[in-house]
């Protein structure tokens, strides 16, 4: 059977470009499909990952993107994966807007999306004085007051862990808050439904994780009990061929994580290609 290419990518974050790149530089036809819709983009930087450490994501992306285009054997494109499905010798996918590309190997990289509290200020400070993971933000607070929006044992291990960062932790029940005070762009207190303050310059939460779209349900791949993709110790999840990698399907979710699950997927794609030819 012909294929359009040896692999598509659905998925254009880090993890994704990674695993292009590798596949790009192997010489392997490869079409990463990109909606544009990282879930650090409204983040003001990427904190801790070497050697971009406090660059945009924005940035990083047009680069990493840059990067992936300059090799001859892959093709990026803005469109959505609508359906995947399994047909002969490999994949049929589907293209938002029409059109279908039939590839030997999916790799799926369509991320995750946090379910941020419907809490007035959350949305316009996050990724920033609102934030859910220490590791990335905390530096930027630190020796500052800190709000922990939580309750019971998650709340708990999260004012723990801000020990690293600052003393100064305050946790506070969701059925107390009414919102946050913001002035010129910046956090500056926790508004409880009784009219008082707690002053703060950042808030932790914890933000549920979310599968975009149904492309696993599609492939009929299996899934673990958390609701990521469930994948082998080499990003193989149990269709032959099919790959999962970043947020889907590796924890913490982190930058650097995603990168190193992509670039190591794009090795065993390749691999796998070349001996099943072989």
């Amino acid at each position: 059977m012909d294929h359009d290419f040896d692999c598509v990518v659905i998925g254009g974050g880090v993890a994704g470009l990674s695993a292009a790149l590798v596949l790009g530089r192997a010489r392997r036809r490869t079409l990463v499909l990109d909606q544009g819709r990282q879930s650090n983009l409204a983040a003001a930087h990427v904190g801790g990952l070497l050697g971009h450490d406090g660059t945009p994501p924005g940035e990083l992306y047009e680069l990493a993107r840059a990067q992936v285009a300059a090799y001859d054997a892959v093709v990026l494109r803005d469109v959505e994966a609508v359906d995947a499905s399994i047909e002969d010798e490999g994949f049929a996918v589907v293209l938002g807007g029409g059109g279908r590309v039939r590839v030997r190997a999916v790799v799926l990289a369509t991320g995750m999306s946090y379910e941020v509290p419907d809490v007035p200020g959350f949305a316009e400070l996050w990724g920033g004085a609102v934030f859910h993971c220490p590791f990335c933000h905390g530096w930027e607070v630190r020796d500052r007051p800190v709000v922990v929006y939580g309750a019971g044992e998650i709340a708990a291990r999260q004012a723990t862990l801000l020990a690293a960062w600052t003393d100064d932790v305050t946790v506070v029940d969701p059925a107390e808050v009414a919102g946050l005070r913001v002035e010129d762009g910046a956090l500056r207190a926790v508004v409880r439904h009784d009219g008082s303050e707690i002053r703060c310059d950042g808030v932790l939460l914890h933000a549920p994780l979310r599968r975009r779209g149904e492309l696993p349900e599609r492939l009929g791949v299996e899934l673990t009990d958390s609701g990521l993709v469930a994948v082998d110790a080499e990003m193989r999840t149990s269709v032959p061929g099919a790959y999962a990698i970043g947020d889907l399907a590796v924890a913490p979710p982190h930058v650097a994580t995603a990168l190193g699950s992509g670039q190591l997927a794009g090795t065993v794609v390749t691999r796998d290609l070349l001996f099943a030819s072989g």
